[in-house]
């Protein structure tokens, strides 16, 4: 018997001895996949997993709108970002995420310019503050 060997098949077998069959993408949510492998029926669930598969944002769940960790995710997965160059958006990234980590859960809807006062005066003291703020 031919063995077919098709990308992103995950096969392991339940504790109760049966066959199961996933179509597991990277970002996505595992997809379960019917009939034998090679029958039309597997075959065009695998088709369709690979075409349309929504991608599944890690962390998706545990981000509340509104705060400073939605507003720099959105951030990084906009076209804007992804256009910059290599060197520039890995600088970014992080920064983005040096900030996210001191303010990620706070609302930007509070965000008063005392904020924003103190957090660039607390940047004026450290090394590299005029070349990205001047």
């Amino acid at each position: 018997m031919t063995k077919i060997r098709l990308q992103y098949i995950h096969e392991f077998r339940d504790r109760h001895g049966k066959i199961r069959r996933y179509v597991r993408l990277p970002g996505r949510k595992r997809i379960p996949l019917k009939g034998a492998p090679g029958s039309e029926e597997f075959m065009a669930i695998y088709q369709a997993a690979l075409a349309g598969a929504p991608r599944v944002e890690v962390g998706a769940s545990r981000t509340r709108p509104g705060t400073v960790n939605a507003a720099v995710i959105s951030y990084l997965n906009s076209s804007a970002f992804q256009s910059l160059a290599p060197n520039t958006r890995r600088n970014q990234r992080h920064i983005l995420e040096r900030f996210r980590a001191q303010h990620g859960d706070k609302r930007i809807a509070l965000l008063q310019p005392g904020h924003i006062d103190r957090m660039v005066a607390a940047k004026a003291g450290t090394a590299g503050y005029g070349a990205h703020f001047c």
